[in-house]
């Protein structure tokens, strides 16, 4: 019976199937009606009319059916692997780094909680490229706020909320609540240039100084990406640095220059188009492509060599020019070596 003008469906019979297009026959002389394909209601229509034969197929898990596309996965019972599980993939290892800088893991690996990644909004680009790449939705916004530097600031913010995900960073190394002073390299096997170039875009710098000299300098609160930095430093550019904070607020402010900041650009971004923000990597290509002048190139490349005791005992007992021979220095080093000694000057 209709009810105020429309059909009483009444009460749905079918739930998770599928109905395939039938061709519903009315009284004799109707015209045939197209094909459609509906779901069995009780008591709907007139009841004159034939039912139409169905037939039906049940859905399969983590898939639906598309008039269109047919079969297509969703959700996560598709993916071949958990992504984060996974360091040795450069685009994976390169978002931890970023998001151990620059993300922020809300709430709780067990309970309700979200990852948020805000940058300005002229870098939003690289957002997009970490939201594709993620196993679950995320998405995009922009907003204007006023900071401690700026009064109209325009960022981009990346966010989702995926447990799973968020689970899988947590153990990778992003963990909930405060983190810039407790974050560390991943304790499984990851991929070092792509981690390393997520923390430069997270809290690095790569540029040119004034004087047109190249560098690249890491800011940390965290002792442990510190020492890690300096050790990449050391291993890729033979340049030792001190990892120690500073005494006005306890930051660590690792940098290198010259020859060993091209080396290292060259091996962060060791591909034009590899995962990251643009005008870094515009920029850190120009630095890894950097030469020194000719007349100037003698001045780099020189390894400090630490004084041993019995070094010591060479300078203190012999003439400077024959402790310069057998110990393979200038003849500079070794009076300035034998002064700071013994207290006399040469």
């Amino acid at each position: 019976m209709a009810v105020g003008g429309r059909p009483d469906f009444g009460e749905l019979r079918t739930v998770g199937l599928v109905a395939r297009s039938s061709t519903l026959k009315g009284p004799p002389g109707a015209r045939p009606r197209h094909p459609v394909t509906h779901a069995v209601r009780s008591g709907a229509g007139d009841a004159s009319l034939p039912r139409p034969r169905r037939t039906y197929e049940p859905l399969r898990p983590g898939s639906f059916v598309s008039d269109l596309q047919g079969t297509v996965s969703i959700g996560r019972t598709a993916r071949e692997a958990q992504v984060f599980d996974d360091l040795t993939k450069p685009d994976a290892a390169y978002i931890v780094g970023l998001l151990q800088t620059d993300g922020h893991h809300h709430g709780d690996v067990e309970g309700k909680g979200k990852v948020c990644l805000e940058l300005a909004a002229r870098d939003a680009h690289v957002l997009e490229e970490i939201r594709v790449r993620l196993p679950c939705y995320g998405s995009v916004r922009f907003r204007t706020r006023t900071t401690n530097f700026r009064s109209e600031y325009r960022s981009a913010t990346l966010s989702f909320f995926d447990q799973a995900t968020r689970k899988e960073l947590a153990a990778a190394g992003v963990p909930p609540g405060r983190k810039s002073d407790s974050i560390r390299p991943p304790s499984r096997t990851f991929v070092a240039a792509d981690y390393f170039r997520g923390l430069l875009d997270g809290d690095g710098s790569v540029g040119f100084t004034a004087r047109g000299m190249p560098f690249i300098s890491m800011v940390t609160a965290s002792p442990a990406i510190a020492e890690y930095v300096s050790a990449v430093i050391l291993e890729v550019t033979g340049v030792r640095r001190n990892s120690k904070p500073n005494a006005r607020d306890g930051v660590h402010n690792v940098m290198v220059a010259n020859v060993a900041a091209a080396r290292l650009a060259a091996w962060a971004w060791h591909e034009p188009h590899v995962i990251g923000i643009r005008r870094k990597r515009e920029a850190a290509l120009k630095v890894g492509a950097w030469c020194p002048e000719p007349a100037r190139a003698a001045r780099y490349g020189v390894t400090r060599r630490a004084w041993t005791d019995a070094e010591d005992e060479v300078v203190l007992n012999e003439p400077v020019d024959l402790a310069a021979e057998a110990l393979g220095r200038t003849v500079k080093s070794v009076a300035m070596r034998r002064w700071r000694l013994s207290g006399d000057e040469i």
